[in-house]
Order: C-alpha cells, then structure tokens, then sequence
C-alpha cells in the first residue's frame, strides 16, 4: 500500500550577522556563529492523516533548510522528530520519527548552497487511536540544542468497508441466469473510484455501480449467463479518501447447477358413488423441500385399457408445495399427479391411486 503523505512545512534557518558580534566574541564563537531556528505553521494543511484501513501510513514533515552563504559548515545540525499517539500521557515513553535524510547527506548529494530540505516520516497504523497526537522536533549541532518546537495534528478514521454478496454460491441454470445482489457499506470515504467483479483465474470482469446512496451503502445486481466463467469471483470495491486509494474485496463463487431430484404423491377415496366428486390431494418437493408454485397435471386411465387422459391441472401451493384437484370419476380407473422438469429440476410422476365407482 502506498504511504500516506502528509505535509507539514518546517523550516530551518542558518543564517549569519543576525546578531552583531563584536571582534572579541568572533574569536570565541563557533557553534553559535549561525543563528538557526525551526518553524511550523499552526494548522496543518491537506491532505489529512487517518488510520488506514490496513498495514500504515505515514505523517510526513518536510523540513526546509535555507542557509546563509558564509554559516560555517560542518559541523552540520542534525534534526530528530520524536511524537506521543492519542491518548499517551506527557511522561509516556516517546516514539521516534524516522529522518530519511540529513544535511550532510544532502550536503553530498546536491549542496545546500540553494537550500534543501528534510523529511521526517511518522508512521500511523491501522490499530492506532484517532485524536490529536504530538510531535516535537529538534535541531541540535555538535549536541547542542539549537530550537525545539512542539506542535500536534489530528489523526482522523479511516475508510471502512463491509462487503457482501448474496447468494455466496451463483448456481448458473440451464437456459436462463442466475443473479446475486452485492452491496457494500461505506464509511469515511470521499466517493467510489471502481466498483466490479471479477473472475480470479482468467480475464472475466463485470462493471458495477459506483454510486453510493444516502444510507451509505453502494448497492448493485450482477447477473450470470449459463455460460459464465465458473470458480473463485471477487467483488471489487476501490474508494478514496482525500489523495489516496484503498481497495476492498470479498470473495464468492460461480458455479455450474445441480439438477434436484423431484418427488410427487396423492391421496383420496378410494371408493366414489357414480356422479359424486372427490378430491385428490399431495404435496410436491424437490431436493426435499416444498416445490412451490409448480404446475401439477392430473391424468386418468380407464381400467382395463392402456392410455392415460389429461383430466385437468393445479398449482402447488407458494408455502407447503402441497396441492389438491377435485375431480368427478365416471368409471373405474387409475388417477395419479405428475410435475414436469425444468433447467433445475428433474419431472416425477406419483404412484397411481385407483378409485372405484361404486
């Protein structure tokens, strides 16, 4: 993850005859030939520093050197940032900054004769506290304390995500689609940079919505065909908090349906006076639940011959997946039930009920 850069200007000056000295006090002067001194502005400008939703970033004060052409150097000033979390007392063992760079490196590398400048990194982990944290940077040369200054900063919450899909598993059906609704609440975001699905073993993406609504949650469908790559699929989500970019994920799979197996039975009389009706009833499952709002077909066969007859047909109920037909038997015969398959689901046809017309 890329750091968190904050920029805090902190200048250091070394600047000469800032002070007269006199003939006598030139002869004994020598640390304190420069006047040098550290300065911070009071608020600190964007971007901000938050706890990062993992690993860490880092607080950033960039430290300018301006310098006097005729300060004496070396002995070069040395600068060292130390800083106190939310929450830590005075007396609390301090932290310390990591000074990438000083002016003597840079000195080096480039000359200071144009000025340079300092960087000092303040890293803020995911399980750090928000609030005010404390730093305090130091000059010294040769040991000598030169200026120290004390300032704090806010340490904001960082964005935060929950991601889910539902169904986990897409089962992809034969002949049509299958779908899974995603959505994802978001907290402490500036917007949705990317928002999609992806296959985790080939190029396979799906875009999705990056509006977040008033509640705050970013919601979408994602639909499959029947030839949809199958395996691990992620969902996506990348937002941005003032200059930096976190990604969020969560993981679901597509997979290729099982047909269920479907059962069907019937009851009723099995005696019947000539002209009376009767009522057929049962109950339709599959993979051994209720098989609701499926079409049940009644059919009829005459005893002693061998076709069957379509009598009529009902609908299983949307709870129970149970079912009932009245019908008006003329002759002796065999009644039974029968649902059809679809791409999901195997057909069954129920044991034949036999009803004799007395």
């Amino acid at each position: 993850m890329r750091t968190k850069a904050l920029l805090i200007a902190v200048s250091v000056a070394l600047c000469s005859n800032l002070l007269a000295i006199t003939p006598s006090a030139a002869l004994a002067a020598s640390l304190n030939e420069c006047t040098t001194y550290i300065y911070a502005p009071p608020t600190l400008p964007a971007p901000r520093v938050f706890v990062p939703p993992a690993g860490a970033v880092d607080f950033r004060l960039d430290v300018n050197i301006a310098r006097v052409h005729d300060c004496p150097l070396p002995p070069y000033p040395v600068l060292a940032v130390k800083f106190h979390k939310a929450g830590e007392s005075d007396d609390a063992a301090w932290h310390n900054a990591t000074v990438t760079e000083q002016l003597e490196q840079l000195d080096k590398e480039v000359g200071l004769e144009s000025g340079a400048g300092l960087i000092a990194q303040i890293p803020v982990a995911s399980t750090d506290p928000t609030g005010t944290w404390t730093y305090v940077a130091t000059l010294t040369r040769n040991g000598e304390v030169l200026d120290t200054k004390t300032r704090t900063f806010p340490v904001e919450a960082g964005p935060k995500a929950a991601l889910t899909v539902t169904p986990k598993d897409v089962q992809l059906m034969r002949g049509g689609e299958a779908s899974a609704q995603v959505a994802a609440k978001l907290e402490n975001v500036d917007n949705v940079t990317d928002a999609h699905v992806e296959n985790t073993a080939s190029s396979a993406t799906k875009t999705l919505s990056t509006t977040i609504g008033s509640d705050g949650y970013l919601r979408d469908k994602v639909t499959f065909g029947e030839d949809s790559t199958t395996g691990i699929w992620k969902l996506k989500i990348t937002v941005k908090r003032y200059d930096k970019l976190f990604t969020f994920s969560t993981d679901f799979t597509v997979s290729t349906a099982k047909k269920l197996s479907s059962k069907i039975t019937i009851s009723g009389a099995s005696e019947v006076e000539k002209g009376d009706t009767t009522r057929l009833s049962g109950r339709v499952t599959r993979g051994g639940n209720p098989w609701t709002g499926k079409t049940v077909y009644i059919y009829f066969r005459q005893k002693g011959t061998k076709s069957w007859k379509l009598v009529g047909k009902t609908t299983s109920s949307a709870i129970s997946g149970r079912y009932a037909r009245t019908v008006t038997p003329k002759r002796d015969g065999y009644w039974c039930a029968k649902v059809f398959a679809d791409s999901t689901t195997f057909g069954a046809l129920s044991k034949y009920k036999f009803v004799d017309v007395l």
